[in-house]
């Protein structure tokens, strides 16, 4: 039996920088990076209920998130630009913003934006808006733009005829198009986050099968493929090859069809209590090293957060300076 010198030991463990932590029994070695889509917390007792402006708001909002996150020891995060308009706000003062982060041990590793990329007339519009949001991620340590179609009018999730009848030609070639300008300028990718409108009317698999990889990366949702009856794990394997991230939820299915004759829709749970085997999947990712992002989305930050610490196992890294003690979860 060989003896193992207990400093050098130690010292190797240290060296390693924890990855003695990311790797636990019987399990593959944590390849990949874990965060949070957060929710910001209640705001605090006795907070006057004549809130700050609109705009203002929504950025205080947005920094309750990220002070959460960081009580919660949580180092990696995404956010909706379209809802947060964070690029908006600060691109004319981004060391302030990333003074910001900083203090709180934060990288935004992505954000989602809504855009009409069935409309070729907004070509140059669109390369535009997501050159800019893009330049702005970069140097803020991020790496992909999770993409959600807008088939209506507004910029965001319509009904299922308006994914039924988006020019889906047009689709296409606007994604090879703003995908291949922002990752050859910048770096950074544009990830296909498809919603359930999407993926009820057949989108999702026409978009990702005639779109070239290298300028349309993958970032499922796997409770939005589970709400419309789909295996995540087997979309996570089929697509694994163009997955940039992913976010888990837990989903209990419709028990039939809707009132209307169409599918039903299923109900988004706290994780653990719905009938995704996120284990299993998260398993899979470990075994096949997967270098991108799991982000927990759709529930307490809290309770996200302790689910995937402890019952996935998952290792969100680093010992942030702000993080509050929180015995038993940090």
């Amino acid at each position: 039996m060989l003896t193992v010198n207990r400093r050098r030991f130690l010292a190797s463990a240290i060296a390693c920088g924890g990855a003695l932590r990311a790797q636990p029994p019987g399990k593959a070695a944590q390849t990949f990076l874990a965060g949070l889509v957060p929710g910001a917390p209640p705001r605090p007792a006795g907070s006057p209920p004549s809130g700050p402006p609109a705009g203002a708001a929504i950025l205080e909002s947005f920094w309750r998130a990220c002070d959460d996150c960081c009580r919660l020891g949580v180092h990696y995060i995404e956010v909706n630009n379209t809802n947060r308009l964070i690029v908006e706000s600060y691109e004319s003062r981004v060391s302030e913003f990333r003074d910001e982060m900083a203090k709180r041990g934060l990288t935004m590793l992505g954000f989602a934006v809504y855009s009409h990329m069935h409309d070729t007339a907004r070509r140059r519009e669109l390369i535009d808006y997501h050159l800019r949001v893009a330049r702005f991620l970069k140097p803020a340590g991020g790496r992909y733009i999770a993409h959600l179609l807008a088939p209506a009018a507004n910029l965001g999730n319509g009904d299922d005829e308006s994914y039924r009848s988006m020019d889906r030609k047009a689709t296409i070639a606007n994604v090879n198009e703003v995908g291949k300008r922002v990752v050859e300028e910048t770096g950074i990718r544009i990830a296909y986050h498809a919603e359930q409108g999407d993926i009820r009317a057949g989108i999702y698999g026409r978009l990702l099968d005639s779109t070239d990889e290298r300028y349309l990366a993958f970032l499922p949702d796997v409770g939005h493929f589970a709400a419309c009856g789909l295996a995540p794990l087997e979309i996570c394997k089929k697509y694994r090859s163009r997955m940039i991230a992913t976010h888990l939820r837990d989903v209990i299915p419709a028990a039939g069809p809707g009132s209307n004759g169409q599918a039903g829709r299923g109900r988004m749970v706290p994780f653990g209590t719905g009938a995704i085997n996120l284990p299993a999947l998260v398993g899979y990712l470990r075994e096949t090293r997967f270098t991108g992002a799991v982000m927990g989305e759709g529930g307490g930050n809290e309770a996200m957060r302790n689910y995937m610490a402890e019952t996935l196992k998952l290792d969100f890294g680093g010992d942030p300076a702000c993080a509050a003690p929180n015995p038993g979860h940090h």
